[in-house]
């Protein structure tokens, strides 16, 4: 009830609740964090009060940015992250004003996957706004795709400094295999909320104008990410993402993977010059200078092997059946 609000506001309660669910170190359970997005949506039904409560505390970028650390990938697996990507799609179609909000979040949730294992961050550049029907993406010489970003037109912006991601190391854990593996939870868990989140609504359209796909994309070039990747679950949920945005922009989508594919191509070009006439890929001599090591240059090769595999998986999904 929207007239109970404010009651409760008096009472302190609406203080404790925000103060919560920001918490940066709430406790890691799939119960609770699920529970949060139709927590904000009822306080929300207060237009006057519980509303501008909401916004200003940053409570969605808060809850999103907890789907991107190491410490919260077994807390938001399974149904966890698919309830939550459910009632920020809900959120965000009652709540006009959190429709920006919500998808600069999800970008932000993507980046900070990819920081938070180790990657560096991506340089941010406005994509052009002339045009609607295809990501913004740019071309990269190094072993990842150079991505665009979007400022937004909202004049709300969110919080990206409540919680400062912390790799798998800093938070004790020093094994390569153990970061490999919350690195694919994690990814695991973000396709399953993007998953639910483009259900209903153009969330999916917008989450493309404003350069959603790069950094999707990008999470396949992480060089934390075992070999296996291609082949994992969560490879498969986001093949199904992609399918979800196909809807709202098929040919638009397609353009931009085939983008992504030439601008590994070029990569690969670059790493292996003479890969083209037949010389093996892996091969040992393949060094990109006398100074690299053998097996970060394997490495690296590998890893643009592995996202050229997943990219081409995902174009042949999007392309029509043959009549």
């Amino acid at each position: 009830d929207p007239m109970g609000f404010k009651p409760l506001q008096t009472l302190g309660l609406v203080d404790s609740i925000i103060k919560f669910v920001t918490n940066p170190n709430i406790v890691a359970s799939g119960d609770i964090l699920s529970a949060i997005p139709s927590v904000l949506t009822a306080m929300c039904l207060d237009q006057t009060h519980g509303l501008p409560v909401v916004t200003e505390s940053h409570a969605l970028p808060h809850l999103l940015n907890l789907l991107a650390l190491p410490k919260y990938a077994t807390a938001c697996s399974g149904r966890t992250a698919t309830t939550i990507g459910a009632g920020v799609d809900e959120l965000m179609r009652h709540q006009a004003s959190f429709k920006s909000i919500g998808i600069e979040a999800t970008i932000k949730l993507l980046e900070n996957i990819y920081t938070s294992y180790g990657g560096t961050a991506a340089a941010a550049t406005a994509p052009d706004s002339s045009s609607t029907s295809t990501t913004s993406l740019s071309s990269s010489s190094s072993s990842s795709t150079s991505l665009s970003s979007s400022s937004s037109s909202s004049s709300t912006s969110i919080s990206t400094t409540s919680i400062t991601p912390k790799s798998p190391r800093e938070e004790g854990d020093h094994s390569d295999e153990k970061i490999s593996s919350s690195l694919v939870e994690s990814i695991g868990n973000a396709a399953r909320y993007l998953e639910a989140l483009f259900a209903h609504g153009d969330h999916g359209r917008v989450f493309m104008e404003k350069g959603g796909v790069d950094r999707l994309v990008r999470l396949f070039t992480h060089p934390a990410l075992p070999l296996s990747f291609a082949h994992n679950g969560s490879s498969q949920s986001l093949a199904l993402v992609f399918r979800s945005l196909s809807a709202q922009n098929a040919s638009g989508l397609m353009s931009a993977v085939v983008q992504i594919i030439n601008a590994q191509f070029t990569t690969l070009d670059a790493q292996v010059p003479n890969w083209r006439e037949g010389e093996t890929l892996l091969h040992e001599k393949n060094r990109v200078d006398n100074t690299t090591p053998v097996s970060e240059d394997k490495r690296k090769v590998a890893h643009l092997l592995l996202s050229l595999d997943i990219l081409v998986r995902i174009l042949s999904g999007l392309l029509p059946a043959p009549s």
